[in-house]
């Protein structure tokens, strides 16, 4: 996705991290595979997108990295443990 951004128009000026997924379940009825499937899709895919940018904006001096997260992430929410985490 960056090498593609960077062919295309030379530089990236800013990454927005907003994809999300979501799924309901309680802590206890949980099953590893969804708290693996929202940690990897909100979690590490932000971290992986920051990490792959981070470098382009560090040489040019210049550009953004915002992250947006769900309000549940400070209130919290039943059956949505795994994704206030």
């Amino acid at each position: 996705m960056v090498k593609q951004a960077i062919d295309k128009f030379g530089r990236v000026d800013i990454l927005v991290n907003d994809a999300g997924v979501i799924t309901a379940a309680t802590t206890v009825d949980l099953k590893e595979d969804e708290w693996d499937y929202i940690m990897d899709v909100n979690a590490k895919g932000s971290f992986q997108c920051c990490k792959e940018v981070a470098p382009y904006v560090i040489r040019q001096k210049n550009g953004r990295i915002i992250n947006i997260s769900s309000i549940v992430g400070r209130r919290g929410c039943p059956e949505k443990s795994h994704y206030c985490a």
